[in-house]
């Protein structure tokens, strides 16, 4: 999966605690659709501290077989997130294991981590096909 990219944490013990409390932050979002969230406590993911996570933008086949998340209520527009499959979906497009999403992340990085990838999952509209003038 090429496209994932986990920013880790430092080990030598010198970061400021300060740092350690700032507000999860959006990352300006790379070049490839991706989607970089700072967290405000780090995870382990096998074995390595994170304090970031990137989400790879998802494939139909992620959608196939995982679910959407993102229920969206034609009429209204209100959307409803399913945090099961949210989760699932969070650990498959950042590349770590479930388990670092549901028994690590706070529940604050968590509903930030939601927010930043329901895009991902909602209509957009039709893209314009080429030579068209509306």
């Amino acid at each position: 999966m090429a496209n994932v990219k986990v920013v880790e944490r430092g080990v030598s013990g010198s970061e400021n605690l300060q740092e350690q409390e700032e507000p999860a932050a959006a990352v300006p979002p790379p070049s490839d659709g991706s989607v970089t969230v700072r967290l405000h406590k780090p995870v382990n993911a096998f074995g390595k501290m994170h304090d970031s996570l990137t989400f790879r933008e998802p494939t139909a086949r992620d959608i196939y077989e995982v679910g959407n998340p993102v229920d969206v209520e034609p009429r209204t527009g209100a959307m409803k997130f399913d945090p099961v499959i949210g989760a699932d979906m969070m650990a498959r497009l950042a590349n770590v294991p479930v388990g670092t999403i549901t028994n690590q992340m706070s529940a604050k990085d968590w509903l930030s981590c939601q927010w930043r990838i329901t895009p991902f999952f909602v209509p957009q509209g039709e893209p314009a096909l080429p030579g068209s003038t509306s």
